[in-house]
C-alpha cells in the first residue's frame, strides 16, 4: 500500500471512531485545475452536525497528521456550509462540481447557490483577487506563492461560472476553464482583447512554471483580465 493510501485510510478511521455520530459526510473534493506536480492528491471535506472547540480539539491530532502526508482537510457543519454558499459562490461551485462521497450519506446533493444576491458576491470575490495579486506581487519570493497562484487560477474559473450565471447566460459543459473563459468573452467582453484571457488558459492547463520571467507573465496577464471583468460584474444588473 503506499504512503499516501495509508494515511488516506488512518485519518477516515480516526474520524470514523473521534467523530462518531456528529459525523454526517466525507467527501473529496476539488478541482484539479493547475495544481502542479509533487501537491497533495486529497483534499477532503469533513462536515459534522456542530463546530465546537471540544470537536477541533478532538480531531486536531489526527487532521495534523494527515496535512502532513499532503492530504487537506476542511471541517465545517452541515448547515453552515449550504448556509452560506450564496456568500462564497467560488468554493460552493467548485464543491458542486468537484466533489465524491467517501463517508456517510450525500448531505450536499442539493447544494446549488442562490442567484439573489451572486453578482454582488462575484464582484466582491473577484476584487478581493485583483487586491490580493497585487500583495502577492510585492510580496514575490514567498514559500506559498506559487501554491497561491495556482489557487487564484482555480478560483477565477468558478467566479466566472458565477459571472455567467448571475448574468443568465448558460454554463458551458464540460465545466473547464477553456470553456468557462470562452463563454464569458463571447456573453460578457465581446469588446475586450482576448489576450490576457488565452495567457491565463495557457498557464492553468499546461505545466508551466510560476516563477521567474514566467510568473511575472502570468501575473500581468491575471491583472489585466480582473481589470476587464470587474466593471463588467459591476455594471451587471442580476438576470433573476
Amino acid at each position: 500500500m503506499a504512503d499516501g493510501d495509508k494515511a488516506f485510510d488512518t485519518l477516515i478511521e480516526s474520524l470514523k471512531s473521534i467523530l462518531a455520530a456528529k459525523l454526517r459526510a466525507i467527501y473529496r473534493f476539488g478541482s484539479d485545475l493547475a495544481r502542479g506536480k509533487g501537491v497533495g492528491r486529497d483534499r477532503l471535506l469533513v462536515l459534522v452536525e456542530r463546530v465546537d472547540r471540544e470537536l477541533l480539539d478532538g480531531v486536531s491530532e489526527a487532521v495534523w497528521a494527515a496535512q502532513k502526508e499532503g492530504i487537506h482537510v476542511r471541517i465545517d457543519s452541515v448547515d453552515n456550509l449550504i448556509r452560506g454558499s450564496d456568500a462564497f459562490p467560488a468554493f460552493a461551485l467548485e464543491l458542486r462540481n468537484h466533489r465524491s462521497l467517501v463517508l456517510g450519506e450525500d448531505v450536499l446533493s442539493g447544494l446549488d447557490v442562490n442567484p439573489a444576491h451572486l453578482r454582488l458576491h462575484v464582484e466582491h470575490g473577484l476584487r478581493s483577487m485583483h487586491r490580493d495579486l497585487i500583495k502577492l506581487y510585492l510580496e514575490r519570493g514567498r514559500p506559498d506563492e506559487v501554491a497561491e497562484l495556482r489557487r487564484n487560477l482555480r478560483k477565477l474559473l468558478f467566479l466566472l461560472e458565477g459571472a455567467l450565471m448571475a448574468a443568465g447566460r448558460p454554463i458551458p459543459e464540460p465545466h473547464s476553464l477553456g470553456a468557462i473563459i470562452n463563454a464569458c468573452c463571447i456573453h460578457l467582453l465581446a469588446d475586450e482583447d482576448r489576450g490576457p484571457w488565452d495567457q491565463v488558459k495557457r498557464f492553468a492547463t499546461h505545466d508551466v512554471p510560476l516563477r521567474g520571467e514566467s510568473g511575472r507573465e502570468l501575473y500581468s496577464a491575471l491583472l489585466d483580465a480582473l481589470g476587464q471583468i470587474i466593471p463588467v460584474v459591476d455594471r451587471m444588473e442580476s438576470a433573476h
